[in-house]
């Protein structure tokens, strides 16, 4: 039974082995995939109601522009703000494809003084688990948007602790949504991470100081407290 079960595997790589130099036989030839990159920024901030201008993309492939074969999917609606990815497509003459993406972030231009833009967590921020601080040690990017007059978009209520620091990658973000009420204060309407398909489930203390332009919270999130200190300064 032993031998059997050898001389089967043998003869199956053989199998594999032959019909691999049959598809390959007599092929020989270089491919050139496209160059592609982006002009301008990867993430734009574009105020709501103002025609959008795609700064567009540069390709080469083999040398010669063909910048002009990009295929374009997506759209911005400036009218209605909200996140918009744009995605650039260019095919070789192989139909092999390069990609590159970007993203409209269009803002409410009314309402609140909270800016639409990029801002950066505190070093000083920390993570409480059971007691253990841990302490973020570094700056990292977190977007805010304005969709609506005091309706904000936050790319990540833990503060790229899981993103950045843990190096886990985007999909680990607390993305979601608050409120500027009157007195400054935030009120949490949503906080969901993908990736472990969970969410914060509230914010404490929160609140934003326009003296110093900067917004503060206590995420709580499965048995931990992330405080999060941001500013755009």
């Amino acid at each position: 039974m032993k031998l059997y079960k050898y001389c089967l595997i043998i003869s199956s790589v053989i199998l594999f082995f032959t019909s691999c130099d049959k598809e390959t036989e007599g092929v020989s030839r270089i491919t050139y995939y496209v160059d592609l990159e982006l002009k301008g920024a990867s993430q734009l901030f574009w105020p709501k109601g103002t025609a959008f201008v795609d700064p567009g993309v540069i390709a080469i492939s083999n040398g010669e522009d063909v910048s002009g074969d990009v295929i374009l999917s997506g759209s911005v609606n400036t009218n209605k703000p909200g996140t918009y990815p744009l995605k650039y497509s260019s095919y070789n003459e192989d139909g092999f494809a390069k990609e590159a993406v970007r993203t409209v972030y269009v803002y409410e231009t009314d309402g609140a003084p909270i800016t639409s833009t990029f801002w950066n967590t505190s070093p000083d921020s920390y993570r409480n688990s059971g007691g253990t601080i841990t302490r973020y040690g570094s700056s990292y990017p977190i977007i805010i948007n304005q969709e609506e007059p005091g309706l904000f978009y936050i790319s990540d209520f833990l503060g790229g602790f899981y993103q950045y620091r843990a190096g886990y990658g985007a999909a680990f973000t607390a993305q979601g949504y608050f409120r500027l009420k009157e007195d400054n204060t935030l009120e949490f309407i949503s906080g969901d991470v993908e990736g472990w398909g969970d969410s914060v489930t509230k914010l404490v203390d929160a609140k934003y100081d326009p003296e110093t332009n900067t917004l503060s919270w206590g995420a709580e999130y499965v048995g931990m407290t992330f405080y999060v200190t941001i500013t755009n300064n």
